[in-house]
């Protein structure tokens, strides 16, 4: 697992968007939440909505992530069970979303859920992987650039940028093969 300890959503976001975002987080919701819980919870976004989204990413495996999403491509679904072989990929792009989602409590009374979605994209420059009777077992080398987008509903908060850049280990076994979807 790549360690994202050292990943900041102020460097991942950007620090003035990650700013801008609560602001825009709060006018977005005063509109669509006007009532009992616009004047108590709105004015907590910002800090609760980073500490959910830092929550949600703590002991995420961003390589079993990218290796979910080539474990969906036709070219590794066509290699026939049995096989043990090695892939090169090239330069391409692999997004993922996640869903931090907060929740506010006064007394007795509990808010709606207001779910957000971070999109995390990253942009591997090339990658190795090895293939045992249809499981991705190691990956090996390359690196990679990561970016987020953070939603609320429609509404862009902020991100957009490749900002976080890191090598990917030269040999990095899973700890459980992730099994190549479709038919080989």
């Amino acid at each position: 697992m790549i360690d994202l300890d050292g990943f900041d959503l102020d460097v991942l976001l950007g620090e003035d968007t990650l700013s801008n975002a609560g602001q825009k987080a709060k006018e977005v919701l005063a509109e669509d939440h006007a009532g009992k819980w616009a004047r108590v919870a709105i004015p907590l976004l910002g800090d609760r909505m980073l500490a959910a989204i830092d929550e949600r990413l703590e002991g995420f495996d961003l390589l079993g992530v990218f290796a979910q999403g080539w474990s969906k491509s036709r070219e590794l679904a066509a290699i026939p069970a049995g096989k043990r072989t090695h892939v090169r990929l090239g330069k391409h792009v692999v997004e993922q979303d996640l869903h931090p989602t907060l929740t506010f409590r006064l007394g007795h009374l509990t808010s709606d859920p207001l779910r957000f979605t971070l999109t995390l994209q990253a942009e591997i420059e090339a990658v190795e992987l090895k293939i045992v009777d249809r499981h991705i077992t190691r990956i090996g080398g390359g690196q990679f650039s990561l970016g987020a987008l953070l939603k609320y509903g429609e509404q862009l908060l902020g991100g957009g940028k490749h900002l976080w850049r890191r090598d990917i280990p030269g040999d990095y076994k899973f700890a459980a093969p992730i099994r190549i979807l479709g038919t080989g």
